[in-house]
């Protein structure tokens, strides 16, 4: 785990939308893939 995943861990910053990977071009491709599913109402439950 790398320190900006530990630091994600540890600010309880996880769940949709929060990518980590194991090299910047892994994390960019999650990005994108999750950008064509962008949807603002994933982010706060009811």
């Amino acid at each position: 785990m790398g320190d900006g995943e530990s630091v994600l861990a540890a600010a309880g910053a996880t769940g949709t939308g929060v990518v980590v990977g194991d090299s910047p071009t892994a994390t960019l491709q999650q990005v994108q893939d999750l950008l064509g599913l962008h949807r603002v109402w994933d982010r706060f439950p009811a």
